[in-house]
């Protein structure tokens, strides 16, 4: 059942600090602490997100676990354009659109995308009104936190995925809001980087 509006959410975390989570290994150095995030897909297998945002279909996830992280996921809301395919979660389900490719600003319920979740999940966190956004687990490196299952499927496209994040990091910037890679791993090199413990502290 749809619960509430995407409009309903902007601003709602003005001047706030909000971690973004990929599923990458560095998720594993993320301490069990209590933080105001947005995860993707099935990151409840590490942490339960503030917000979880699922944009890829149950399809995707066939002869694995991974669609049933989802669909009993204990964060607040979920994010999606596919309210249907998640209709049997127990928890509100908030219907996005897929906006511009590569954009840098949510309209309406346009949430802007590029080649893989986190980066809405930046756009999503801005639009709450986040001062300060981290992420963690987008490392483009081999495998998810969880297996050992090899290169990342979108090893070729990583230089224009770092301009597009580079253009996102810069725009956001110049609104006062602040993109930062807290991983030590991760290939995004477009983003300055932070110390994840200095960063939650501060």
């Amino acid at each position: 059942m749809l619960k509430g509006f995407f409009g309903d959410y902007q601003n709602l975390h003005e001047n706030e600090s909000i971690l973004v989570l990929g599923l990458g290994e560095s998720i594993n150095l993320l301490p069990a602490t209590s933080v105001l995030s947005i995860g993707v897909n099935d990151i409840g297998r590490k942490h339960t997100p503030t917000y979880l945002l699922s944009v890829n279909r149950p399809g995707q996830y066939a002869r694995t676990d991974r669609w049933q992280f989802i669909i009993n996921s204990r964060a607040a809301a979920i994010f999606t354009q596919s309210p249907g395919d998640h209709a049997n979660a127990k928890i509100p389900i908030v219907e996005i659109e897929v906006g511009t490719e590569a954009g840098v600003e949510v309209v309406g319920n346009q949430v802007p995308h590029y080649r893989n979740s986190p980066y809405m999940a930046v756009t999503i966190a801005a639009y709450m009104g986040a001062k300060r956004i981290g992420l963690l687990g987008v490392d483009f490196t081999d495998n998810h936190f969880w297996q050992k299952d090899g290169p990342h499927r979108l090893n070729r496209e990583l230089e224009k995925i770092n301009t597009a994040y580079g253009k996102l990091a810069e725009h956001l910037k110049s609104r006062g809001t602040y993109l930062r890679n807290l991983s030590p791993y991760s290939r995004l090199a477009s983003i300055p980087k932070a110390e994840i413990m200095e960063w939650l502290m501060c």
